[in-house]
């Protein structure tokens, strides 16, 4: 795990939080994947047993989300530490800045409001 950046352990972390059956994964799948190596169905390995596949699937789709999630919730607490460190940013505002960055990465947000805000309330220190 050593291999992984903080961001990227961050990411690891919340992933776990917000999708515990992820723990199903092998811990070399859930790097792989946390670095952004999208494996396919036919690619083999290991971890990637046919019927964990859907969950890989699951996992792929949700990661841009908790990034995003961990990215924003990370810059918005310092630049309102900045600015006014008795006002923290409400879970609402963190996840209006999540949801504008997936847009603005062209990510298509398959999941709920109501589970980007939990990711967020799971992201906050």
């Amino acid at each position: 795990m050593s291999s992984l950046s903080e961001h990227e352990l961050a990411v690891r972390e919340l992933l776990l939080q917000t999708r515990p059956d992820a723990a199903a994964l092998s811990d070399a799948t859930i790097n792989d994947l946390v670095k952004g190596n999208k494996p396919t169905s036919g690619s083999g390995g290991p971890a990637l047993e046919l019927n964990l596949w859907p969950l890989v699937e699951e996992v792929v789709r949700w990661l841009p989300i908790v990034s995003a999630v961990v990215s924003v919730v990370s810059n918005m607490l310092n630049i309102k530490k900045a600015l006014t460190p008795e006002k923290k940013p409400s879970v609402t505002e963190i996840a209006d800045a999540v949801v504008e960055r997936l847009v603005q990465e062209n990510i298509v947000v398959t999941y709920d409001r109501a589970a980007i805000e939990n990711a967020v309330k799971l992201a906050l220190p």
